[in-house]
């Protein structure tokens, strides 16, 4: 769920002080790329953060060392949509499907994810992507040029390309 913003809801602790949102990464997460969306890049900063999650600025850091793992987060919760999206695109695959047919249906739905986010491309593009969701993603289009005939060697070459282009 999310509120009227796009920001996730976030959990309300009780205790002794009175009553705070549950804070983790995913809603960190969640809450920086709804603020990257709405305003942009630039406009996301740690107080603006913050401000958003109803905590003080620096309760961010417990769970995101500095801005630069707060980016990678934003960049594997965009891959993450990636991934979701490919699941449902995968059940419509055949065996004997054309190669690729099915490295364009996933840059494809790279691109479609992306013009979700646009104002976090200039993350997405240069941040190394770490998550298994995207290392998952990518290995689909590494399998289909391997099946393919193309080395492995020239398979990540070819998927690189395929990756900047849609980028």
């Amino acid at each position: 769920m999310t509120d009227d913003d796009g920001a996730p809801k976030r959990k309300r602790r009780t205790g002794g002080r009175g009553a705070r949102p549950t804070l983790n990464r995913d809603v960190i997460v969640a809450t920086a790329l709804a603020i990257i969306d709405a305003d942009g890049l630039e406009s996301l900063s740690m107080r603006k953060l913050g401000a958003q999650l109803g905590v003080d600025p620096m309760a961010v850091y417990y769970h995101l060392p500095n801005k630069a793992a707060l980016f990678d987060g934003v960049v594997e919760a965009i891959l993450s949509e990636l991934g979701q999206d490919l699941i449902s695109l995968a059940a419509k695959w055949k065996p004997d499907d054309e190669w690729s047919s099915e490295v364009v249906a996933v840059m494809s739905t790279y691109r479609e994810v992306l013009r979700r986010h646009p104002y976090a491309l200039p993350v997405v593009s240069t941040r190394p992507v770490r998550s298994p969701e995207a290392l998952a993603s990518f290995e689909r289009i590494l399998d289909a040029y391997t099946r393919a005939g193309f080395d492995l060697q020239s398979a990540v070459f070819a998927m690189t390309c395929a990756v900047e282009f849609t980028i």
